[in-house]
């Protein structure tokens, strides 16, 4: 009989919750934009952005009660630090959804997708703040730069934002290089791309 595997969650948890809040958000607008209320998107990605930080305080309490561990075959940290990292970044990114609305509806610049990208940027910091893999960092890394590429950009008829936008790209993906090529050459010395051994390290087990 087929036993499904357990998988652990709590590791991921709050980037879960912020990517399907980043796709509630592009459905709302592609389907009900006339319909909705201007502050309605916004209010979708705080409660997003809220649920990410009462997962990452979970995980906190978790790391707190039975210790920090390894997760997802080795590659997402349950600890204090990624917690207080996700805490921190699910804070900034709701001052950057309230400080920023005024200006995007003076400049007549509010989109649903200035919301999505803020929420598919921090979910990629997140990711960060908790990688024990070398190639899920550079996941993390890939989705959060890509979404500030854009947001560099936001303004579509601004010659200064698309200059910007473009030296951002530019100067992003040769150091996303340099880190591979980095990644490949501690793979090639150690066999593995995992920060701690199976063992786990400085107290983390896996």
């Amino acid at each position: 009989m087929f036993q499904a595997p357990e998988v652990q969650w709590l590791g991921i948890a709050p980037e879960l919750a912020l990517t399907a809040t980043a796709l509630v958000l592009l459905l709302a607008d592609a389907f009900a934009k006339e319909r909705l209320p201007g502050v309605v998107i916004p209010l979708i990605a705080s409660a997003g952005l809220i649920a990410a930080g009462y997962f990452a305080l979970e995980g906190w309490q978790a790391a707190a009660s039975d210790g920090a561990e390894l997760q997802l075959a080795g590659m997402i940290a349950v600890d204090g630090f990624a917690a207080f990292t996700k805490i921190s970044l699910a804070v900034f990114g709701l001052l950057s959804v309230w400080l920023a609305r005024e200006y995007l509806v003076h400049e007549d610049l509010e989109e649903a997708e200035y919301y999505g990208l803020v929420v598919f940027a921090v979910a990629g910091m997140m990711l960060m703040a908790s990688a024990a893999d070398l190639i899920v960092m550079f996941l993390a890394l890939e989705t959060f730069s890509i979404a500030l590429y854009v947001l560099v950009g936001f303004r579509r008829f601004s010659l200064a934002g698309q200059e910007s936008a473009m030296k951002y790209f530019l100067l992003g993906s040769f150091s996303s290089a340099f880190f591979l090529l980095g990644i490949a050459f501690v793979y090639g010395a150690t066999g593995s791309t995992l920060l701690y051994s199976a063992g786990g390290a400085d107290g983390i087990t896996g």
